[in-house]
């Protein structure tokens, strides 16, 4: 083998290991959160068991939720494009909210970035 193949392979070895921790990482953070639906979410809040919801605002349309209940049970939802029902119904049941922008968290920018960092990586050093 010559020294560009094994630059190559490791740099291939680097970039699988990165991947399986971002993966690993990714699913360690929602592990234990049980998963509610729309519907479900708004009978919580209706009901005065949802304490306060943080939604990560970005442009997909759907928004994902993180929801504390007043019990301290955590749960995750997806809220549709167009939630003003559901942020009326949380005013009204005095549920503290809380918007994230989404779009620029770390973890989603090194996961947008990575297969052309491998691929420019790739090219550089064969």
């Amino acid at each position: 083998m010559n020294s560009k193949t094994k630059i190559t392979i490791a740099l291939l070895a680097a970039a699988f290991l990165c991947a399986v921790i971002l993966i690993w990482t990714s699913a360690g953070r929602r592990g234990g959160q049980s998963t509610i639906s729309y519907s479900q979410f708004l009978q919580q809040v209706e009901g005065g068991r949802v304490a306060e919801v943080k939604i990560s605002a970005g442009n997909s349309g759907a928004e994902p939720a993180s929801v504390r209940l007043k019990d301290g049970t955590i749960a995750r939802t997806v809220l549709p494009s167009h939630y003003s029902a559901a942020l009326d119904a949380m005013q009204q049941g005095m549920v503290n909210v809380e918007i994230q922008d989404g779009s620029g968290s770390p973890t989603s920018l090194v996961i947008n970035a990575a297969p052309f960092l491998i691929l420019l990586a790739v090219w550089i050093f064969s």
